[in-house]
């Protein structure tokens, strides 16, 4: 089990590969294809600091020091459109729906503890949220592969606050997406799991 004290530890020496490896192998995905992409060098920090604060909601009962620590430093990632990740837009996609999740969880856990999420990250919830609604909006399913469409569903599958400004049919185009015969058969079967 993946504590608290082990996540801090791989993010301060900035082992994004592996911290992202633990946190997966805690019950989060066991679709190889997802595992390596959310390796690549384009989304891993992003990736990594954005599961680290879900995996931290999950173990503490309101914002950690940790968790906080954590929102800094995704924060330090994020685009100047609001999004994470580089410019392709797979990238982005990918980037931004681990990331709001992960942002999403830190401002629940504060919210459980009857606090209050920081101003920073509360306005990030928002501008991510938002960014990640236009690129949606902008984006053409028929372009986009299978496995950012999986991505984005396993992460705001059972959140539809972060996705309510979604055009109409979005969501039904990335289910159809990650469910296409270009899908591998591991990474359909995991996005049919989280598309019902």
């Amino acid at each position: 089990m993946l504590t608290i004290q082990q996540i801090l530890r791989l993010v301060e020496v900035e082992a994004n590969e592996r911290l992202v490896e633990r946190i997966l192998a805690n019950g989060r995905c066991d679709a190889p294809e997802i595992a390596r992409r959310l390796a690549r060098p384009d989304v891993v920090v992003p990736a990594a600091l954005g599961l680290a604060l879900q995996r931290c909601a999950e173990l503490s009962y309101g914002p950690t020091a940790v968790a906080g620590a954590l929102v800094g430093r995704l924060l330090d990632q994020k685009r100047g459109d609001g999004l994470f990740g580089s410019s392709s837009i797979e990238s982005r996609f990918i980037a931004s729906a681990i990331a709001l999740r992960g942002l999403a969880e830190f401002a629940r856990a504060a919210s459980s503890a009857g606090a209050s999420p920081t101003a920073a990250a509360h306005a990030a919830l928002n501008e991510v949220k938002a960014a990640l609604a236009r690129l949606i909006a902008a984006a053409d399913s028929r372009w986009l592969s299978p496995l950012p469409a999986a991505v984005v569903l396993w992460q705001l599958r059972d959140r539809p606050d972060l996705r309510a400004d979604w055009p109409a049919g979005a969501w039904a185009a990335l289910v159809h997406r990650a469910e296409s015969a270009a899908a591998p058969r591991s990474l359909h079967r995991f996005a049919l799991a989280f598309a019902a």
